[in-house]
């Protein structure tokens, strides 16, 4: 390898320029933030042998001029682009590619480790040492081994997209042109989501106390399985082998029991989401910004970190912290049953179809009266919970016993195991297509090591994996529905900027957009986001309707209809 400390030569559109860049303490949970570190290095390789490198943040426009024409790489686009966006303007770049989605585009499923390291010993047979990359973070000067870890991570992505386009589909190339990389382009544009610190500060304090009221009220230590075990089996609970949740759930009508729970859920929210969250994560500005990933899951969902906003408690108290600046509002719009609606494309199913043609009731609902032969039933009957859960659940191998468990974490119901097999035979009864659907796919699967979305985005199934039959028929699902996600999301910021109009979303959760709007603009960009969520799903889901719901308020709890309180079960 060649290392030139020179503006590179003019390049032309044929050719193609891997690019990276280098930042002096950055902290590692905000890598996304561009207001965090400082620049270190800049490095471009577009022959695979030579690398022209920078330390001068002033030579970046030079840089990007020179390689302007040619086609862009990367590993890791999303943080390059962001820092780069410091010191140059770069826009949306059509030809561009992104080896890291790119390889999990190839391989979602089939591996499981997709870094750049990963990437030169899977594709070069070359093992690539990262202790230098550490050094980043504390140094502030250049040492030659920083300088020849820089350089190398451009010539091995420049190398390794040379190998992975021997691999590329034409329907890889469809994922990465018109959903990846548009959806890619809308997260850079992402705004930070304003927060009510002192009021999250608060609701952590009071979990606190609530959590060491309950430990101080009994004997033993509520963090030790050992002695939580030992107590409940004092108690004559002999059947309580284990102290995990899911085990924990089936013997919650003892009071003692409820109380672990409470206090387990207490302690999670006062820690994780307590005053640590805030210092780490709640700016300056009172905003959180989350690091969002376009395909983090093998399926091919978008995920988040640092922090995970898609995990955030739902309880409205915690909801509530998360509100919209003077003169604004938060609008939350989300897509009603987005995975009943392709689990019926794709089973052809005309029952489930039906129930999705009716306006006047919502698809669990319809759901439900199909299972039981009954149209009277209202959507405040509590059998619509049990059609509910197997209407999300069962193209995901739910099972009576899989039921039964779901039923009760989520909604406190205690179901004969009889009875819920009872249940699910009548479903696959009732929506026989759905059922011949999840057989045909898992012999698919079987036979040919994946499955795929209606797009074409592959999941490979490990077959020595007990959860591959499962696999098989969720991620045609599941991907699907991230597949109509990403081309929402990347519509509604195409229309936002055909409107001028500033790009309002602060969060995506699976199948919810989360915006920040003026008021006097709620019922335009409503209009924008419901018209781009709806057609683009229709539009790859055809003959299927789409719903969008939608809530705007002056906080995230917008949605939340109800106080979800931690009480004693």
């Amino acid at each position: 390898m060649q290392i030139y400390k020179t503006i590179p030569p003019s390049l032309t559109k044929e050719e193609v320029c891997a690019i990276d860049t280098e930042l002096y303490g950055l902290p590692r949970h905000q890598l996304h933030r561009p207001n965090q570190g400082h620049f270190a290095s800049m490095q471009v390789c577009f022959d695979g042998k030579s690398v022209y490198v920078t330390q001068n943040e002033t030579d970046v426009p030079k840089f990007m001029k020179a390689i302007s024409k040619a086609t862009h790489l990367f590993h890791n686009a999303s943080f390059d682009i962001r820092h780069l966006r410091r010191w140059c303007s770069y826009p949306d770049k059509k030809d561009m590619f992104d080896t890291l989605i790119l390889e999990r585009i190839l391989w979602g499923g089939y591996f499981d480790s997709f870094g750049l390291k990963d990437l030169a010993r899977r594709y070069l047979d070359i093992l690539v040492s990262k202790a230098e990359r550490e050094e980043f973070a504390t140094q502030e000067t250049m040492t030659p081994e920083m300088l020849t870890y820089a350089a190398t991570d451009a010539l091995l992505t420049w190398q390794i997209f040379q190998k992975q386009k021997t691999f590329m589909r034409p329907e890889d190339l469809h994922i990465w042109n018109n959903l990846d990389k548009p959806a890619l382009y809308a997260i850079l544009d992402f705004k930070g989501m304003p927060m009510d610190k002192e009021k999250w500060i608060k609701l952590a304090q009071d979990n606190k106390q609530k959590a060491e009221e309950i430990q101080a009220s009994l004997s033993f230590n509520l963090n030790s399985p050992k002695q939580v075990l030992e107590a409940l089996h004092k108690m004559g609970i002999k059947k309580i082998e284990s102290t995990e949740a899911k085990t924990l759930a089936q013997f919650s009508q003892y009071p003692l029991v409820s109380n672990i729970l409470l206090y387990r859920t207490l302690n999670k929210r006062a820690s994780t989401y307590g005053l640590d969250f805030a210092e780490r994560y709640i700016e300056a500005n009172n905003k959180v910004y989350s690091d969002y990933d376009v395909t983090m899951a093998s399926t091919g969902r978008m995920s988040s970190s640092d922090p995970n906003s898609q995990n955030l408690p739902s309880e409205k108290s915690y909801r509530e912290c998360f509100i919209a600046e003077s003169g604004h509002e938060i609008v939350v719009l989300d897509y009603s049953a987005q995975e009943p609606r392709i689990t019926a494309y794709e089973s052809g199913d005309s029952t489930l179809l039906e129930a999705l043609q009716n306006k006047k009731v919502d698809v669990h609902t319809a759901v439900t009266r199909d299972i039981y032969d009954d149209q009277t039933i209202k959507k405040s009957d509590p059998r619509r919970h049990f059609g509910k859960a197997m209407n999300l659940g069962l193209t995901y191998g739910l099972t009576a016993t899989g039921l039964r468990r779901k039923l009760y974490e989520e909604d406190g119901i205690e179901m004969p195991y009889e009875q819920a097999e009872e249940l699910v035979s009548k479903y696959f009864r009732k929506f026989s297509k759905v059922k011949y659907w999840i057989d045909q796919i898992r012999k698919f699967g079987e036979r040919n090591g994946y499955v795929q979305t209606h797009s074409g985005r592959r999941t490979w199934l490990n077959r020595y994996n007990y959860h591959w039959l499962n696999n098989a028929c969720n991620s045609p699902i599941q991907g699907g529905a991230a597949d109509v996600t990403k081309l929402a999301l990347a519509r509604f910021r195409s229309d936002c900027q055909k409107a001028n109009l500033e790009f309002p979303v602060i969060a995506v959760v699976h199948d919810e957009f989360v915006l920040h709007v003026p008021k006097e603009l709620l019922e335009t960009y409503t209009k924008i986001a419901e018209t781009a969520m709806v057609e683009e799903a229709e539009k790859l889901y055809t003959g299927v309707p789409f719903e969008v719901e939608i809530k705007h308020g002056r906080s995230w709890a917008c949605k939340v209809e109800e106080e979800e309180t931690l009480t004693q079960l």
